[in-house]
């Protein structure tokens, strides 16, 4: 929680750091450019014997901007995201797991462990994750041309809740099986198709393992082939953005002017308001 106050903190501070340099007259004005972003995420998880983007979720939040050149930008954003997993099952469930005395005895982390790990040796039943987090995004941004910039970063994200649906709803939040933090890369393309709309598409990935011991042995399934071991968040995410200014600007100069830009500007007019000879 104190990451989340100290990045809301630093969002908050930006649009009163560019109203004073409005005030004071100086170059810097405009290079700060707040958004809003709102869209959808396929997620998997990494590990979890289930391949595929099918766990559908949702992203928004907040983003700030700042302007370092004429090309490189860095930007810092607040946002909730939903990741997961699901399989995509060919038949009803026709195998159940053993849930006599011994899995009475169990915690109730111990339990959902045996739950995921039976349903992962199954991969024809059902089984889903959601994993809810709040996401703390530091982006390096390197705008290519008038329309479209480039980036990568990496985000510190904070897990909210983990349910798991095994056939039958989702049930409490799980224990102890998923980390409480996630680190996660990021690299993406922006697209501006408007004056203050973009599109972005993104890909992330985690950077460690998301699993803790609760999910046992079987997390490090992928170390025998050779990939990256234990379970780790893949998403690809498609955002619309909506910026609360125009384009940027720099040293006063707008950037990657527009066709629109370069219109020719209204004639002058006398005190009567009527137009010079």
């Amino acid at each position: 929680m104190r990451l989340l106050t100290a990045f809301l903190l630093l969002l908050l501070t930006f649009p009163a750091a560019a109203q004073k340099a409005r005030t004071e007259g100086s170059g810097n004005a405009g290079r700060i450019r707040n958004g809003l972003y709102f869209g959808g995420v396929g997620a998997q998880i990494d590990g979890d014997q289930m391949s595929g983007y099918h766990k559908a979720g949702i992203t928004g939040g907040l983003s700030s901007t700042v302007q370092l050149n004429s090309r490189w930008n860095v930007r810092l954003e607040v946002g909730y995201i939903q990741k997961g997993s699901r399989n995509r099952p060919d038949t009803t469930i026709t195998q159940f797991p053993d849930l006599g005395a011994n899995f009475q005895s169990m915690t109730s982390a111990q339990q959902q462990a045996y739950l995921a790990q039976f349903y992962q040796q199954q991969p024809r039943q059902w089984l889903r994750y959601r994993l809810n987090y709040v996401q703390l995004p530091v982006l390096v941004e390197y705008r290519g041309s008038e329309k479209v910039t480039a980036y990568a970063g990496v985000s510190f994200d904070r897990l909210l809740r983990a349910t798991a649906d095994y056939g039958y709803g989702y049930g409490p939040p799980l224990g102890s099986q998923f980390r409480q933090t996630d680190i996660m890369g990021h690299l993406g393309v922006e697209l501006g198709f408007a004056r203050r709309w973009s599109a972005t598409m993104r890909l992330m990935y985690s950077l460690r393992d998301i699993s803790s011991d609760g999910l046992g042995p079987d997390r490090y399934y992928f170390f025998a082939t050779g990939r990256l071991g234990g379970f780790r968040n893949n998403l690809l995410s498609t955002t619309l953005r909506y910026y609360l200014s125009d384009r940027p600007t720099f040293k006063g100069q707008a950037l990657f002017r527009r066709a629109s830009d370069g219109a020719a500007p209204a004639p002058e007019s006398d005190a009567d308001g009527e137009p010079l000879n």
